[in-house]
């Protein structure tokens, strides 16, 4: 019958711990994701787009042509429009950009 020697419990959780993260220690915190549905960088559109933004994770802003946005609006004027989204998760930032037409 196998009996764990002192600390050995210990060792096992250790060692199981470390396969769980890669073997490699510890992840880094990584920043948060941006996802952006209803337009596609360079895309061109023949009518009204409605934009949602999501982030896995924190808080974002974001600005269309400059001005502050909210997602679920829908964009209707024909031109060119540069969407700017910022996120933030504790001390991470991320930021993604597109341009696209209508």
């Amino acid at each position: 019958m196998w009996r764990p020697r002192r600390g050995g419990a210990a060792a096992v959780l250790l060692v199981a711990a470390a396969a769980a993260c890669g073997g490699d220690g510890p992840v880094e915190p990584q920043p948060p994701q941006i996802i952006i549905e209803g337009v596609e960088a360079g895309g061109r559109y023949p009518g009204p787009v409605t934009i949602t933004i999501h982030v896995d994770r924190g808080a974002y802003e974001a600005q269309l042509n400059g001005a502050l946005f909210v997602s679920g609006r829908t964009v209707s004027d024909p031109g060119a429009y540069e969407l700017a989204v910022t996120a933030r998760a504790g001390g991470l930032l991320a930021e993604r950009r597109l341009s696209f037409e209508l």
